[in-house]
């Protein structure tokens, strides 16, 4: 069996995190195919996430210098990988719209905490029906939820799996 590196299994768990709901932050993620001491410690890590957090930012703002030189050493190292990540950033800003936690809570209760193209309840993450990369909006009319695996499957396309524009219901709350 193949084992995930660490910075995959970061990743998986950073997207299963994302869409936590709030008083759940104390849930373990549980991580499929990885190995069982990677999985402990990534366990352990989230259990005290708060205080590694400011572990580490306490660590970077005594040791600015070095983390600098860390950073602009891995973007040497990784240039494709950085532009990738600057240029989704850049996207991201000049976005119409601001999608809000609130915002993103309603859609998934909404459509039940699942995802609309599977019924899977697991791996949810805000998936934009009309990719921001391609000029679609962040806004809570723009947003849909799928579970990792279908959001990644759909790429840059624009397909809309809800069964029914999450905009009838914000009309009808504004009226009621």
């Amino acid at each position: 069996m193949r084992q995930l590196s660490a910075a995959v299994i970061r990743v998986r768990l950073k997207i299963r995190y994302r869409t936590a709901l709030e008083g759940a932050q104390d849930a373990v993620p549980v991580i499929r195919n990885a190995g069982g001491r990677r999985v402990r410690v990534m366990e352990s890590w989230y259990r005290h996430r708060e205080k590694r957090l400011a572990e580490n930012a306490a660590w970077r703002e005594a040791n600015r210098e070095r983390h600098r030189e860390y950073a602009r050493r891995w973007i040497r190292e990784h240039r494709e990988q950085a532009n990738l990540t600057s240029r989704l950033k850049k996207q991201r800003r000049r976005a119409a719209g601001t999608l809000t936690k609130a915002d993103w809570l309603l859609v998934l209760k909404i459509y039940g905490n699942r995802c609309l193209r599977c019924d899977r309840a697991e791996f949810i993450t805000i998936e934009h029906i009309v990719p921001i990369s391609v000029g679609g909006a962040n806004d809570i009319t723009n947003v849909q939820p799928l579970c990792n695996p279908c959001n990644g499957g759909k790429r840059k396309n624009v397909a809309d799996y809800r069964p029914f524009p999450i905009e009838m219901l914000l009309a009808e709350r504004i009226t009621a």
